[in-house]
């Protein structure tokens, strides 16, 4: 007994106790002797029982663990293959061999809306007078401050040549019938009405339309009056441009207007009964076309921004320092859709479409 519990006490050699393990010592102590290489491990039979259980169990739970991932991740692959796609945009692809056209205008951009691919540029980073499509970030400035539905009094606007409405100081209109005069006739003195009433007057007016530029991204634009006369330092760009006029379009108010061909207005007290009819003569001519805004200056010569949609596929176009921008639009527009078709992305996951 004495060498026994010489054995189990902490300071004894164990290379002294290897002949003392027998039978019957098993039988009355929880003990029990291991060799594993060179060490020896001794483990109460409680212990091992409760290593044993707790081994079990997290393989146990590891495995419903994996398993439930591994179901999980089924479900999500199977949500991916049957559940429909939705905000895929359809890509245009050039499949013709055809040049583009030859133009009067200096510069133009050609834009697939929805996915904003460029489909043709020339100059379309060129400085030119933007003339009167000016007016689409003058109306975006107005509605930064003023609510479609809202009335604005007519102050002193100084004379002014070119389209007007014919408005007076002290009338009373809503803004969204002036906003319709400022973008369907092309209104100069609605633009002028509309930056002399802005909180801070013209020159606060004009700073904020260059703020605005600015916020849109426009890079190369610079504006110095609202109705687009060609003075100061006022230029823009064939892309920019384009912006602008996407801005316009998303617009709901600007929108309206872009796309009206005609319309009656009245001043608040009834007394001015005013008739406007679209200055963009293709909105009259051909109902694939959405809408747009024209502009023309002795600088400028013959500026557009066209919106049309064929075969359910929108497309934003401009052209600027044209002397026949309409034959030169719509020779664009015949060319592209004649030589792009669009093209619905196959998701990496989904087999294609034979």
């Amino acid at each position: 007994m004495t060498q026994r519990s010489d054995c189990l006490s902490n300071d004894f050699n164990w290379e002294d106790c290897g002949n003392v393990s027998t039978k019957s010592n098993r039988s009355q102590t929880t003990q029990r002797t291991r060799t594993r290489g060179i060490g020896i491990v001794v483990v109460s039979t409680k212990r091992r029982r409760l290593l044993g259980f707790l081994g079990t169990t997290l393989f146990i739970l590891g495995l419903l663990g994996y398993t439930g991932l591994y179901i999980e991740s089924q479900k999500i692959e199977a949500s991916r293959v049957t559940l429909p796609f939705v905000g895929l945009t359809p890509v245009p692809v050039d499949v013709g061999d055809v040049l583009p056209p030859e133009l009067t205008a200096v510069a133009g951009i050609v834009i697939d809306y929805d996915s904003g691919s460029v489909l043709f540029e020339k100059n379309a980073n060129t400085y030119y007078p933007p003339a009167s499509t000016t007016k689409l970030i003058t109306a975006l400035v107005v509605l930064d401050v003023y609510s479609p539905e809202s009335e604005l009094t007519i102050g002193e606007i100084p004379p002014v040549s070119g389209s007007v409405l014919g408005i007076r100081s002290g009338e009373v209109y809503r803004v969204q019938d002036l906003l319709d005069a400022l973008l369907i006739t092309s209104a100069n003195d609605v633009a002028l009405a509309f930056a002399t009433a802005y909180p801070g007057g013209s020159t606060v007016f004009v700073e904020d339309m260059n703020k605005k530029a600015a916020a849109l991204g426009l890079q190369d634009s610079v504006f110095s009056n609202p109705a687009g006369f060609d003075f100061g330092m006022h230029h823009s760009t064939a892309i920019d441009l384009a912006k602008i006029a996407r801005a316009a379009w998303e617009a709901p108010a600007l929108r309206t207007a872009m796309s009206t061909r005609h319309k009656l207005i009245t001043d608040r007290a009834g007394n001015k009964r005013h008739e406007l009819v679209s200055t963009n003569m293709l909105l009259h001519e051909d109902n694939s076309v959405l809408g747009g805004k024209t502009g023309t200056t002795e600088k400028a010569g013959e500026v557009l921004i066209l919106l049309e949609n064929r075969l359910g596929h929108t497309i934003l176009a401009v052209v600027l320092g044209s002397t026949d921008r309409y034959s030169d639009t719509t020779a664009l527009i015949d060319w592209l859709y004649e030589n792009y078709t669009w093209l619905q992305p196959t998701p990496p996951h989904l087999p294609k479409a034979e």
